[in-house]
């Protein structure tokens, strides 16, 4: 099991603490981050009241000498009563389940069920059905020598391997059945991707709000200005001053007028082979 360390991007669930076991909860000794992180999110233009119902949690678990970064997006169905707690949920439980895995093995089927089994027990104490929880997910787990993504949904992933190197999409989105429709982690059946990818020098995580402004669908390429902009920019400049300009831009008309959905962007490059800084 990893071993959990309180991360450079400031959040670990307190679910996460508290359900640890006595193995994770010993070295809460802070590693070496991988990545410096800079992240964004702004609630979709049609919201009134500006609930945002996408989540992310991200963290540094250490496993044995080598420290890996996890990272978890969701996106709330706007169907469902309870969207964003589900959403919240289920990159809590994803962090959790991740930090139980043989990493770098990554077993995305078995990370998804214990998302869907804590998504579950809310239901029931909420008196509730799980589709009032719905949500999306797209999970990375990366090391030195590796990059795996798991995606439930309309999510998507982005990365490279050097600053030199083509932007790849390792996740696309998916989509359901039916027109705007797509899979979530509460369905019956879960329907999922997993990829195991070359180790990444950056890697962009977003909520299907984005899509539309950083993927061509149709010729099935990454949009390569919009991640090079943010990658040249995080070589130079800390994360904590980019972090207002990258939420003005997802409230800017630049993204409203492409899309009225909530927009999360989690953007990581690789500390010491990009020189990107971090506070």
């Amino acid at each position: 099991m990893a071993e959990i360390a309180d991360p450079m991007n400031q959040y670990i669930p307190d679910v996460v603490r508290g359900a640890a076991s006595a193995r994770t909860r010993q070295a809460l000794a802070k590693p070496r981050a991988q990545f410096a992180v800079l992240r964004g999110q702004a609630a979709g233009s049609r919201k009134s009241e500006g609930n945002c119902d996408d989540a992310v949690a991200c963290a540094d678990l250490r496993v044995g000498r080598r420290t890996v970064w996890v990272c978890a997006i969701a996106d709330g169905a706007g169907s469902a009563e309870w969207g964003g707690e589900g959403a919240r949920l289920a990159v809590e439980a994803a962090i959790q389940a991740a930090a139980a895995e043989r990493l770098p093995t990554v077993d995305g089927g078995r990370i998804l069920h214990a998302v869907r089994s804590k998504l579950q027990q809310a239901a029931a104490r909420k008196k509730g059905v799980i589709r009032q929880l719905s949500t999306t997910m797209t999970l990375v787990v990366a090391d030195p020598t590796r990059t795996v993504v798991v995606s439930v949904g309309d999510g998507a992933m982005v990365y490279r391997t050097g600053p030199s190197e083509p932007w790849q999409v390792g996740a696309w989105p998916m989509r359901g059945e039916y027109a705007n429709s797509t899979q979530f982690v509460t369905d019956d059946e879960i329907v999922f991707s997993q990829a195991e990818l070359p180790a990444a020098q950056a890697i962009a995580v977003m909520t299907d709000g984005l899509t539309p402004l950083t993927l061509d669908l149709e010729r099935r390429e990454a949009f390569a200005p919009f991640f090079d902009n943010v990658a040249q920019e995080m070589q130079v400049r800390d994360v904590g001053e980019l972090t207002p300009h990258l939420e003005a831009l997802l409230r800017s008309p630049r993204v409203t007028d492409r899309t009225d959905d909530d927009v999360t962007l989690v953007f990581a490059v690789r500390k010491g082979r990009a020189g990107a800084r971090t506070r």
